[in-house]
């Protein structure tokens, strides 16, 4: 299956806004939460426009979406996060998705280094992280949760 990674633009608030409540989603995210619609809707807006940040959507070549990668700036280091729809999972498209928004990210912002945070249950994600090519280092604790740090370097 082809995909293409894009910046989000307006019209991806709603599939965005309904993948990030997905109970997977949620399970495996930092913050477990149930989103609330006007926070989305701040969240996504201050995305689109912020310089320390990058939303990308993800979309079949039928334009369907797929997922959504966001990068954000934490500290000196900018922070992956990805979140793929029920229907894709399990297809072995995490890694792609992953490889091509991560390379594009480091493109497009001329970065040398991404972190992954990664609850250490979340074994999938370790996997698909692994497979992208970020290095794990030493375990960290992030909001009372375990989580594997995985470094990815150009």
């Amino acid at each position: 299956m082809k995909l293409k990674v894009i910046e989000a633009c307006k019209n991806d608030i709603h599939n965005v806004f309904n993948l990030s409540n997905d109970p997977i989603v949620r399970k495996n995210s930092l913050n477990s939460k149930i989103i609330d619609w006007n926070d989305h809707i701040i969240w996504f807006e201050n995305k689109l426009k912020k310089s320390d940040s990058v939303l990308y959507v993800v979309k079949t070549e039928k334009n369907d979406f797929v997922g959504n990668v966001k990068f954000e700036k934490k500290d000196n280091s900018f922070v992956i996060g990805i979140q793929i729809k029920a229907e894709f999972r399990g297809k072995g498209l995490g890694s792609v998705i992953i490889q091509q928004a991560t390379q594009k990210f480091i493109t497009e912002n001329k970065i040398n280094e991404v972190i992954a945070y990664i609850k250490v249950e979340n074994i999938a994600s370790y996997k698909i992280f692994l497979k992208s090519n970020y290095v794990l280092q030493p375990t960290i604790k992030i909001n009372d949760f375990d989580c594997f740090k995985m470094i990815y370097k150009k």
